[in-house]
């Protein structure tokens, strides 16, 4: 994670130590901050949580069979959101029946980069993959950013081809699949905030690639670029992406 140490950023995640986050979690070192939403009803052991200036000892089980989920403990600090569900199963979880958590943790990320005070850079990264070529979610966006026309719109046999991906990679009916193909479409427009890293193609790596999304959806003048960079201390970016620029 080169990226998120040369630019002092914070990660946000789900916090729990389930799907990609232990992966995420594992690399985690030195001075990165993480910062785990995580929704307070499917905790294992959550009431341990309740108190003021309260020390928690809380030990992750490698081998968790509950149908509640645990906190990955590689996260410097934790937001929980309640809604008063107890009890939703880590299954339902994982088949993307999201609740609370994920609007708090959107609402979040929205304050932190419409900030008054100081204009934060937001940089999402697709996981399942993160890039063209590993899989599912990724794999659709980069495909409508390939196809997607200078109008907006995708032509009628590339959006059937898109309808059959959606409706098998997510076992979607037609009607599911349709708005799929929709969102797709509304994120493909903003084709200036979209970064395709294909796996096996580019010489730079994945950190190479969030950091320059950065720069391109900040709107910045090329001083103001090279200056990021240097605040990053990636005089590769400035090379690469600010100088052949102009």
């Amino acid at each position: 994670l080169k990226a998120a140490r040369s630019t002092d950023a914070w990660i946000i995640t789900s916090g729990l130590n389930t799907g990609v986050v232990p992966h995420v979690a594992s690399a985690l070192e030195g001075r990165v901050i993480a910062i785990g939403v995580a929704p307070w009803g499917m905790l294992k052991r959550r009431n341990r949580f309740v108190g003021t200036d309260v020390s928690v000892h809380y030990a992750t089980n490698q081998f968790n069979k509950s149908r509640l989920a645990e906190l990955n403990n590689r996260h410097s600090y934790f937001l929980f959101s309640d809604n008063g569900t107890v009890g939703r199963s880590l299954i339902v979880y994982l088949k993307k029946k999201y609740g609370s958590e994920i609007i708090l943790r959107k609402r979040l990320e929205t304050y932190l980069a419409q900030h008054k005070s100081s204009s934060i850079p937001v940089v999402c990264v697709v996981l399942e993959g993160v890039c063209d070529g590993s899989g599912r979610a990724a794999d659709l966006l980069a495909f409508t950013h390939h196809a997607i026309g200078d109008d907006g719109k995708l032509s009628d046999s590339v959006r059937n081809q898109l309808m059959s991906l959606v409706e098998m990679v997510f076992n979607y009916d037609e009607k599911n699949a349709a708005r799929t193909v929709r969102q797709l479409i509304e994120c493909a427009k903003q084709r200036n905030l979209m970064t395709v890293f294909r796996l096996g193609e580019q010489r730079q790596d994945v950190d190479h690639a969030i950091l320059t999304a950065l720069l391109k959806g900040q709107n910045l003048s090329s001083p103001e670029q090279l200056q990021l960079a240097l605040a990053w201390n990636r005089a590769d970016i400035a090379r690469s992406e600010i100088f052949t620029m102009g």
